[in-house]
């Protein structure tokens, strides 16, 4: 699936709008007005969003796998330049992609084994997404007690 957001604060747009919001360039040091085009929303939320995901299942063989990619496009981090509204590029985290695979196997009747793979490529940023804990490997193994 894929999501186009544009998420924006209806009274951040009437100040951009009225000409009330400023700004301190970093390079020059010289106070500017805020245009209502570099406003990039919310915080935290991205414009653009997908994943897919790819199935396999063998059930002669008792067999399924699957590969899942998600995207998050680059989104606002936080303020830098004293305004609280997210307006300059050195306030956005870059987009990224991650990757998760899995397996499973069915070994009878009562018993599957499964192993997977969450973050594949093993993506993260520590400084501005800390929730990304890198490459996730896991197996598990399942037993269904009273099954004949």
């Amino acid at each position: 699936g894929y999501q186009y957001l544009i998420a924006k604060d209806k009274s951040v747009v009437d100040a951009l709008e009225a000409g009330t919001v400023f700004r301190r360039d970093p390079a020059t040091l010289q106070t500017e007005r805020v245009r209502a085009s570099d406003y990039g929303g919310l915080f935290n939320r991205s414009r653009h969003t997908w994943n897919a995901k790819v199935f396999y299942e063998n059930q002669p063989r008792g067999l399924t796998a699957s590969l899942r990619a998600i995207y998050r496009g680059r989104c606002g981090f936080a303020d830098a330049n004293a305004n609280t509204i997210l307006d300059a590029d050195n306030e956005y985290v870059s987009g990224y992609l991650l990757l998760n695979a899995a397996a499973s196997k069915t070994l009878g009747p009562w018993l599957s084994v499964q192993a997977g793979v969450d973050n594949l490529t093993g993506y993260t940023d520590p400084a501005y997404i800390s929730t990304l804990a890198g490459r996730l490997w896991y197996a598990s193994l399942a037993i269904e007690l009273g099954k004949k």
